[in-house]
C-alpha cells in the first residue's frame, strides 16, 4: 500500500513530461515557415440587403485565401444571408466588392494589398501593416503581438493567408541502391550455358495421355494374377467338400 502513492506520482510526472514534449513539437512545427496546414474560418453574421458589404468582404477574403493556396477542404465559410440570390441584386448570382459602394474601409485596403500578392510573393506581414493609413482607413489600426510570437518581418503573407509548400530542387542524385550492391564481386560466377531446345518439336504436357502397347512383362503379370485366383478358387472348393 505504501508504493501506491509513489506509483501515482510517477505516472503523473511521466504524463506531464510527455504533454510538454508534444506541445513543444507542435509549437516548433507551426513556428517554421512553409508548413501546409493552414485553415481559414470566415464567418459573416450580417443579414439583409443593407449589409451587402459585410458579405462582399467575407467572400473577397474567401477568394484571396483560396487564390493563395488554401484548398476548399481547409476553408470554413459561413454566411448568414445569400445576397447573390436577393431580388434586389441587379446582377444575379454575383457579388461585387469595389470602392464605389459603402464598404468597410479596413477590409477594403487589406484586400487591395492582398490582390497584388501571388503565391510566389515574398511580401511579409510587416509590409502589409506598413500600408495602413489612418486617414484612408478612417481609424487607428491596432496590432496585437501576444497571439503571434514570430517576427512580423520574417512571416510571409503566403504563410499566414495562404498554403504554399516550399519545394527545394537539387541536382544531386539520390542513392537508391547502396554502394556495396553497386560494386561487382571479385569472383565471377560460372554461368552454365542455356539449354538448347528445338522449337520445332511440340511441347508435351502432363495432361497429354500417350497410348502404350501391351508388352510381354505386362502380359506375364496378368496371367500370374489369373493363375493365383484360380488356385485360390480350387483350394476353397476342396476345403468345403
Amino acid at each position: 500500500m505504501k508504493l501506491y502513492p509513489l506509483f501515482v506520482l510517477l505516472s503523473l510526472f511521466i504524463s506531464f513530461t510527455l504533454c510538454d514534449t508534444q506541445a513543444e513539437q507542435v509549437e516548433g512545427f507551426f513556428s517554421q515557415s512553409g508548413h501546409t496546414n493552414n485553415w481559414a474560418v470566415l464567418v459573416c453574421t450580417s443579414r439583409f440587403w443593407f449589409n451587402y458589404r459585410h458579405i462582399a468582404n467575407t467572400l473577397s477574403m474567401y477568394r484571396t485565401v483560396k487564390r493563395l493556396g488554401i484548398p476548399d477542404s481547409n476553408i470554413i465559410l459561413m454566411l448568414a444571408d445569400d445576397v447573390s440570390c436577393n431580388p434586389r441584386n441587379t446582377y444575379p448570382a454575383t457579388v461585387y466588392n469595389n470602392a464605389a459602394r459603402v464598404l468597410d474601409l479596413y477590409t477594403y485596403y487589406n484586400l487591395e494589398f492582398l490582390e497584388k500578392v501571388d503565391m510566389t510573393s515574398n511580401a511579409t506581414l510587416h509590409d502589409l501593416f506598413q500600408t495602413y493609413d489612418p486617414v484612408k482607413i478612417a481609424s487607428e489600426p491596432g496590432i496585437r503581438s501576444d497571439l503571434f510570437h514570430r517576427p512580423l518581418d520574417k512571416v510571409k503573407v503566403t504563410d499566414f493567408f495562404g498554403n504554399v509548400q516550399n519545394v527545394e530542387l537539387t541536382r544531386q542524385r539520390y542513392p537508391l541502391i547502396e554502394e556495396t550492391q553497386q560494386q561487382e564481386p571479385n569472383d565471377t560466377a560460372i554461368i552454365p550455358p542455356p539449354q538448347q531446345h528445338d522449337s520445332a518439336l511440340p511441347q508435351r504436357h502432363s495432361f497429354h495421355v500417350q497410348p502404350h502397347s501391351l508388352s510381354f512383362n505386362n502380359a506375364t503379370s496378368v496371367f500370374g494374377c489369373l493363375a493365383t485366383l484360380a488356385m485360390g478358387y480350387l483350394i476353397s472348393k476342396t476345403m468345403t467338400t
